[in-house]
């Protein structure tokens, strides 16, 4: 990774996010040749070479959709667990797949068929505690929470141009559903596809902007994973910022990250007015709860965890992110 990229600030800079999203974006071809490679004997000849040009002619420039990191992670199951037909059927899929886009899109999970919706339930369900059930979508519902959503990128591109811009650059589809158990999150595994429970803290503009600042930070914190573990014990488990089990140390430093990306944002856009006086008093409540809480993420991790150079330059800069305006 280039010297700049190790110049490593909590706040958005330039084109750091480019650069690191398109590593990302080379690692994952250089993967899918792999499987690949390893598949060629056991599928069709004519699918080998025609999945074979595909990948090649990929631009590892421009922003892929969350749909190749699943593709990726599904074929990576099927040749670890020698099932031909599944392996046959994924790049199958990824043949017809677009793989690029250019805006956010915005994704209605009733619409996808069972092929991209069941895995992606499954990942949206992952390391949560509780039972899970999805319902349908209906489309009024999925037009208003889209909506709400691009309200709260107004507020960014007028306001916050540096996370607008790298929210661009990170988040490639929005993906809406409707469940018992699901919030919102993100995940590696569709790495660029972002997800949210249409009702799920949907009506004021600060909750629009601390879901879009929380999850634009958890994919910038997964591209730097790719090239250094930012905490060598991630796996011992203390209390946790945000959640009210014991979480491990990995989680905890997402969580402080995270949470101190969105003080800042949340902190300025109180101050300039763009929180509206009917949100004030909850804006103003919220962020004295999210420092407090953000404080144990920084004492758990400076007590507990075994840091990178990265890791440690990264969480400093973080906590200087939080002092007042």
């Amino acid at each position: 990774m280039s010297k700049f990229l190790y110049s490593i600030d909590a706040f958005p800079l330039g084109n750091r996010a480019v650069q690191l999203r398109i590593k990302h974006n080379k690692s994952l071809l250089d993967s899918l040749n792999h499987l690949l490679e390893v598949c060629e004997e056991v599928i069709p000849y004519n699918l080998f070479i025609s999945v074979k040009e595909k990948i090649n002619r990929l631009n590892p420039e421009l922003k892929f959709s969350g749909f190749m990191s699943l593709l990726h992670e599904m074929l990576y199951k099927a040749v670890k667990d020698k099932n031909v037909k599944e392996i046959v059927a994924i790049l199958s899929r990824l043949l017809d797949e677009k793989s690029s886009v250019s805006d956010i899109h915005y994704l209605n999970l009733s619409d996808l068929d069972e092929f991209y919706s069941l895995p992606i339930k499954e990942i949206c369900s992952k390391e949560l505690e509780r039972d899970i059930i999805f319902y349908p979508l209906a489309i009024k519902d999925f037009e208003k929470a889209k909506e709400k959503i691009q309200q709260g990128f107004i507020v960014l591109k007028r306001s916050f141009k540096d996370f607008f811009e790298e929210t661009q650059e990170l988040v490639s589809e929005i993906l809406f559903l409707d469940s018992v158990g699901v919030q919102a999150g993100s995940s590696a595994d569709l790495f660029g596809m972002i997800h949210r429970n249409h009702i799920y803290k949907a009506e004021k503009i600060t909750d629009i902007l601390d879901y879009l600042i929380h999850e634009e930070s958890h994919l910038y914190i997964h591209l730097l994973v790719n090239d250094d573990p930012l905490v060598l014990n991630p796996l011992e488990r203390y209390e946790s910022p945000l959640r009210k089990t014991k979480r491990p140390l990995m989680g905890i430093y997402h969580a402080t990250f995270v949470l101190a990306r969105i003080i800042y944002v949340l902190r300025k856009a109180f101050e300039i007015n763009e929180i509206p006086e009917s949100e004030k008093k909850y804006c103003h409540e919220l962020i004295d709860h999210y420092v407090a809480r953000c404080q144990v993420g920084f004492d758990v991790l400076e007590k507990h965890a075994k840091l990178t150079a990265l890791g440690s330059k990264l969480i400093i800069s973080a906590k200087e992110l939080i002092q007042p305006l």
